[in-house]
């Protein structure tokens, strides 16, 4: 909760400089101009230092036909440019070693990890100007860890489905690999900062009129828990509690519009996280869901329907979201 609270608090201070926690490694050079330059409509940014450890080299290791260079270890930081308070992207520096020596790319995401630019902060490659082109980096744009996997073969040559320009395929090698490693370090060492942000980018533009979220502290209230148990979620709860995370969203007078819940769910031996959207008429707007495409539309079936639509539910889905739909209820009149 503390964390969710100040991330929100640099969020709100718009047109800003970024809070100097620390020195990292591989950082934006000249932050104002970068970050403006990719996110023109942007009016404030922060940045949030953690350190590159044991932990996120494993995870490289464990999804990645390669591994983070011990120089690549250390404090690193990645920044998060706000418009009017609402998180529009990240930007996160990464470097990688070739035959050209330190290539620093300066990577932007959006906040489910998807690439949405790239420029050269370091390279000495003469061919950096033909990638740097906007005919080989719009092939980038939307790609997704998976989709860049999908880029390079097992000998972890250029696959067809890239087209580099005659020369420079090293180093669109390179490229594609630092990309990959971006996207899996950023999802390891700040997972707790990308839930809290992409959580107030749920409310923030799911509902008309959304200026501000409001944590709750403590979700399962005994009013909550009263109605639970006599509910048809049977033993009280669907979801582990501890993952469970309740936002009330304000409009600028300060008059709640809406809540956000997000909330795991345990499918077999998979986690997947799913953000409900719940108006303060009681129905469920929207729901986003991880997992399998049968699971997705599973849920989506659900939107529309408020908590007297389920006297008679009885599949998994339909329970979870009579559990969501009351905490929703109890939040949204207190």
């Amino acid at each position: 909760m503390k964390q969710m609270l100040y991330i929100l608090a640099l969020l709100a201070a718009t047109a800003a400089p970024a809070p100097a926690q620390s020195e990292a490694f591989c950082a934006l050079r000249d932050p104002v101009r970068q970050i403006y330059h990719i996110y023109p409509g942007a009016d404030a940014h922060r940045s949030i230092v953690r350190s590159v450890g044991p932990k996120a080299r494993d995870e490289v290791a464990g999804q990645l036909p390669f591994g983070l260079h011990f120089n690549e270890l250390g404090k690193h930081t990645l920044y998060v440019a706000a418009k009017e308070g609402m998180p529009i992207g990240l930007i996160h520096v990464r470097s990688e070693v070739g035959r050209w020596g330190l290539m620093e790319i300066a990577w932007a995401l959006d906040l489910d990890l998807r690439v949405r630019d790239f420029t050269f902060q370091r390279c000495r490659s003469r061919q950096r100007r033909k990638l740097a082109a906007e005919s080989f980096r719009s092939q980038l744009r939307g790609k997704s860890l998976t989709d860049l996997k999908g880029l390079l073969k097992d000998e972890g040559k250029l696959a067809k489905g890239l087209r580099a320009p005659r020369g420079t395929e090293e180093l669109a090698t390179a490229l594609v690999r630092s990309a990959m490693k971006t996207i899996v370090v950023t999802q390891s060492v700040w997972k707790a900062d990308l839930k809290i942000l992409r959580l107030l980018d749920e409310g923030l533009r799911g509902f008309e009129g959304g200026a501000s979220v409001q944590p709750v502290k403590q979700p399962y209230t005994k009013d909550v828990l009263s109605k639970l148990r006599g509910s048809l979620a049977g033993n009280g709860s669907v979801f582990d509690r501890t993952t469970v995370t309740v936002l009330r969203v304000r409009n600028r007078a300060k008059k709640q519009i809406g809540t956000v819940v997000r909330t795991e769910w345990a499918i077999g031996d998979d986690r997947i996280v799913l953000l409900w959207r719940i108006g303060m008429d009681g129905t469920l707007r929207g729901v986003r869901a991880g997992g399998a495409a049968k699971l997705k539309a599973e849920f989506k079936a659900l939107e529309g329907r408020a908590l007297d639509s389920f006297e008679d539910c009885a599949s998994p889905t339909e329970l979870a979201a009579v559990e969501v739909l009351t905490l929703s209820a109890v939040h949204a009149r207190e």
